[in-house]
C-alpha cells in the first residue's frame, strides 16, 4: 500500500512556468489484502516549488472535505500531500 502512495507521490512533475496552480485527483488503491481504498492526493504544478511529500492520516471518518482543503493549502505552500483512507 505504501509503496503505491510513495509511487505516486514521486511522480515527476513538470514546471508550469511562474504558476504555482494545485493539482489535485481522488486516487484508487488497494490495501495488501486487495481491499479498494480510496484516497487524494494534492500536488503544486510548479516543480521548483516543491519542498517534500507529507501524508495525512484523517480520522475515523475517512477522507473529508477538511482534509482535502488540507491538502490543497499544503500543495499550495509547495508539498505534495496524501490523504489516505
Amino acid at each position: 500500500m505504501f509503496k503505491t502512495i510513495l509511487a505516486m507521490m514521486g511522480m515527476i512533475i513538470i514546471a508550469n512556468g511562474a504558476s504555482a496552480a494545485v493539482t489535485s485527483e481522488d486516487i484508487d488503491y488497494k490495501t495488501s489484502d486487495g481491499q479498494v481504498m480510496q484516497g487524494y492526493l494534492a500536488m503544486s504544478d510548479n516543480a521548483v516549488a516543491q519542498k517534500g511529500s507529507i501524508i495525512i492520516v484523517p480520522d475515523w471518518m475517512g477522507v473529508s472535505q477538511f482534509y482535502k482543503d488540507k491538502a490543497k493549502k499544503l500543495a499550495g505552500e509547495g508539498y505534495t500531500a496524501f490523504v489516505a483512507d
